[in-house]
Protein backbone atom coordinates (compact mmCIF):
# COMPACT_ATOMS: atom_id res chain seq x y z
CA UNK A 1 0.00 0.00 0.00
CA UNK A 2 1.04 3.42 -0.66
CA UNK A 3 2.20 6.23 1.77
CA UNK A 4 -0.18 8.53 3.52
CA UNK A 5 0.15 12.21 4.15
CA UNK A 6 -0.68 13.81 7.06
CA UNK A 7 -2.42 17.82 6.59
CA UNK A 8 -2.44 20.51 9.42
CA UNK A 9 -6.43 20.90 8.07
CA UNK A 10 -9.22 19.24 10.34
CA UNK A 11 -12.02 17.53 8.77
CA UNK A 12 -15.23 19.03 9.63
CA UNK A 13 -18.64 18.66 8.25
CA UNK A 14 -19.03 19.46 4.28
CA UNK A 15 -22.02 21.66 3.65
CA UNK A 16 -21.78 23.19 -0.18
CA UNK A 17 -22.78 26.11 -0.38
CA UNK A 18 -22.85 26.69 -4.13
CA UNK A 19 -22.14 29.94 -5.74
CA UNK A 20 -22.89 29.54 -9.42
CA UNK A 21 -20.07 30.60 -11.99
CA UNK A 22 -18.27 33.98 -11.11
CA UNK A 23 -14.84 34.79 -12.18
CA UNK A 24 -11.26 34.31 -10.20
CA UNK A 25 -9.58 37.45 -9.17
CA UNK A 26 -5.73 38.29 -8.04
CA UNK A 27 -6.87 36.72 -4.00
CA UNK A 28 -7.39 33.44 -5.62
CA UNK A 29 -3.97 32.11 -7.40
CA UNK A 30 -3.29 31.45 -9.62
CA UNK A 31 -5.90 32.81 -11.80
CA UNK A 32 -3.76 35.67 -13.44
CA UNK A 33 -6.36 36.11 -16.50
CA UNK A 34 -9.78 37.40 -17.02
CA UNK A 35 -11.65 35.51 -18.94
CA UNK A 36 -15.10 36.88 -19.97
CA UNK A 37 -18.26 35.71 -17.67
CA UNK A 38 -19.82 33.98 -20.94
CA UNK A 39 -16.79 31.57 -20.17
CA UNK A 40 -17.50 30.47 -16.61
CA UNK A 41 -21.41 29.73 -17.45
CA UNK A 42 -20.65 25.50 -18.49
CA UNK A 43 -19.64 23.52 -15.55
CA UNK A 44 -19.29 19.57 -16.62
CA UNK A 45 -21.88 17.26 -14.40
CA UNK A 46 -19.72 15.75 -11.78
CA UNK A 47 -21.08 12.31 -11.28
CA UNK A 48 -17.62 10.16 -11.27
CA UNK A 49 -17.15 7.56 -9.43
CA UNK A 50 -14.50 6.72 -6.96
CA UNK A 51 -11.92 3.69 -9.18
CA UNK A 52 -11.52 0.40 -6.73
CA UNK A 53 -7.69 -0.10 -6.20
CA UNK A 54 -6.09 -3.36 -7.30
CA UNK A 55 -3.14 -4.45 -9.59
CA UNK A 56 -4.69 -3.44 -12.50
CA UNK A 57 -4.04 0.27 -11.30
CA UNK A 58 -0.40 -0.09 -11.32
CA UNK A 59 -0.18 1.29 -15.03
CA UNK A 60 -2.84 3.64 -14.30
CA UNK A 61 -0.40 5.28 -11.47
CA UNK A 62 2.55 5.33 -14.13
CA UNK A 63 0.09 7.38 -16.38
CA UNK A 64 -1.00 9.40 -13.92
CA UNK A 65 2.32 10.76 -13.20
CA UNK A 66 3.03 11.55 -16.78
CA UNK A 67 -0.09 13.55 -16.92
CA UNK A 68 0.08 15.15 -13.41
CA UNK A 69 3.28 16.57 -14.69
CA UNK A 70 2.12 17.58 -17.95
CA UNK A 71 -0.70 18.91 -16.26
CA UNK A 72 1.16 21.46 -13.77
CA UNK A 73 4.53 21.75 -15.16
CA UNK A 74 4.35 21.12 -18.93
CA UNK A 75 7.84 21.09 -20.26
CA UNK A 76 9.34 21.57 -17.43
CA UNK A 77 7.64 25.25 -17.18
CA UNK A 78 4.88 26.38 -15.17
CA UNK A 79 1.83 25.66 -16.67
CA UNK A 80 0.23 29.21 -18.85
CA UNK A 81 -2.39 31.21 -16.20
CA UNK A 82 -5.91 30.17 -15.96
CA UNK A 83 -8.61 32.20 -15.59
CA UNK A 84 -10.56 29.26 -13.28
CA UNK A 85 -14.12 29.78 -12.84
CA UNK A 86 -15.57 29.56 -9.31
CA UNK A 87 -17.97 26.34 -8.73
CA UNK A 88 -18.49 26.08 -5.41
CA UNK A 89 -17.74 27.74 -1.73
CA UNK A 90 -17.71 25.56 1.42
CA UNK A 91 -17.29 27.24 4.97
CA UNK A 92 -14.81 24.85 6.70
CA UNK A 93 -13.42 25.83 9.91
CA UNK A 94 -13.40 29.84 9.66
CA UNK A 95 -12.61 30.08 6.19
CA UNK A 96 -13.89 29.13 2.51
CA UNK A 97 -12.57 26.24 0.76
CA UNK A 98 -13.25 27.00 -3.36
CA UNK A 99 -14.03 24.23 -5.71
CA UNK A 100 -13.20 25.91 -9.45
CA UNK A 101 -12.69 24.60 -13.08
CA UNK A 102 -11.31 25.81 -16.12
CA UNK A 103 -13.77 27.58 -18.62
CA UNK A 104 -11.49 25.50 -21.12
CA UNK A 105 -11.87 22.35 -19.79
CA UNK A 106 -16.00 22.54 -17.75
CA UNK A 107 -14.93 18.55 -16.45
CA UNK A 108 -11.82 19.87 -14.11
CA UNK A 109 -11.67 20.86 -11.18
CA UNK A 110 -9.33 22.63 -8.75
CA UNK A 111 -9.69 23.18 -4.97
CA UNK A 112 -8.18 26.08 -3.00
CA UNK A 113 -8.68 27.85 0.77
CA UNK A 114 -7.17 31.28 -0.63
CA UNK A 115 -3.97 30.97 2.13
CA UNK A 116 -2.02 29.33 -0.61
CA UNK A 117 0.38 25.83 0.44
CA UNK A 118 -1.46 23.34 -0.93
CA UNK A 119 -4.06 22.78 -3.89
CA UNK A 120 -6.25 19.64 -5.04
CA UNK A 121 -6.52 19.28 -8.88
CA UNK A 122 -8.52 16.65 -10.73
CA UNK A 123 -8.15 16.20 -14.61
CA UNK A 124 -8.84 13.82 -17.19
CA UNK A 125 -6.27 11.31 -18.08
CA UNK A 126 -6.48 10.81 -21.65
CA UNK A 127 -3.69 7.94 -21.82
CA UNK A 128 -5.29 5.70 -18.91
CA UNK A 129 -8.47 4.00 -20.35
CA UNK A 130 -6.57 1.90 -22.72
CA UNK A 131 -4.17 0.46 -19.56
CA UNK A 132 -7.39 -0.91 -17.87
CA UNK A 133 -8.07 -3.49 -19.95
CA UNK A 134 -10.36 -4.92 -17.67
CA UNK A 135 -12.72 -2.00 -16.99
CA UNK A 136 -13.76 -1.04 -20.43
CA UNK A 137 -15.63 2.35 -21.38
CA UNK A 138 -13.74 4.08 -18.18
CA UNK A 139 -13.07 7.67 -18.63
CA UNK A 140 -10.14 8.55 -15.81
CA UNK A 141 -9.96 11.61 -13.63
CA UNK A 142 -6.74 11.66 -11.41
CA UNK A 143 -6.87 13.46 -8.32
CA UNK A 144 -3.52 14.83 -7.72
CA UNK A 145 -2.55 16.68 -4.61
CA UNK A 146 0.05 20.37 -5.31
CA UNK A 147 2.22 21.97 -2.96
CA UNK A 148 4.70 23.53 -4.47
CA UNK A 149 7.24 21.48 -6.49
CA UNK A 150 5.68 18.73 -5.21
CA UNK A 151 2.88 16.63 -6.79
CA UNK A 152 1.07 13.65 -5.03
CA UNK A 153 -1.83 11.26 -6.95
CA UNK A 154 -4.10 11.00 -4.52
CA UNK A 155 -6.94 9.48 -6.11
CA UNK A 156 -8.47 8.04 -9.35
CA UNK A 157 -11.96 8.46 -10.60
CA UNK A 158 -14.15 7.33 -13.23
CA UNK A 159 -15.80 10.88 -14.57
CA UNK A 160 -15.06 14.02 -13.06
CA UNK A 161 -15.39 13.57 -9.49
CA UNK A 162 -18.33 15.37 -7.59
CA UNK A 163 -17.21 18.79 -5.08
CA UNK A 164 -17.67 16.72 -2.03
CA UNK A 165 -15.04 14.15 -3.46
CA UNK A 166 -12.47 16.53 -4.44
CA UNK A 167 -13.47 19.01 -1.13
CA UNK A 168 -13.03 15.71 1.22
CA UNK A 169 -9.43 14.95 -0.73
CA UNK A 170 -8.72 18.49 0.48
CA UNK A 171 -9.86 18.59 3.75
CA UNK A 172 -8.89 14.86 4.63
CA UNK A 173 -6.45 14.27 7.74
CA UNK A 174 -4.99 11.48 5.78
CA UNK A 175 -5.14 9.07 2.70
CA UNK A 176 -3.53 6.99 0.63
CA UNK A 177 -1.04 7.73 -1.52
CA UNK A 178 0.38 6.81 -5.11
CA UNK A 179 2.62 8.36 -6.51
CA UNK A 180 4.73 11.40 -5.13
CA UNK A 181 6.43 13.41 -7.69
CA UNK A 182 9.76 15.98 -7.37
CA UNK A 183 9.07 18.83 -10.28
CA UNK A 184 12.53 20.09 -9.72
CA UNK A 185 14.24 16.62 -9.58
CA UNK A 186 11.75 14.52 -11.73
CA UNK A 187 12.57 11.85 -9.17
CA UNK A 188 8.85 9.51 -8.98
CA UNK A 189 8.18 7.04 -6.23
CA UNK A 190 5.31 4.62 -7.04
CA UNK A 191 3.36 3.20 -4.09
CA UNK A 192 1.42 -0.13 -4.29
CA UNK A 193 -2.46 0.33 -5.53
CA UNK A 194 -4.13 -0.32 -2.06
Amino acid sequence: MGGTMRRGVLAAAIGLALAGPALADSTNPPALATPQPAACATSAPRTGKPLPGGDDLIPVVLSSTVAAEAAVAPHGKPAPPIAWCLDAAVPNGGRTISVWHDPADPASARVTAGTGGFEVRAFQDTAAPALLKDRPGVTIYDVILVQGDKLQVVGFFDGPPPIDAMVTFFVKDRFGVYADIDLKTHQVTIYRPF
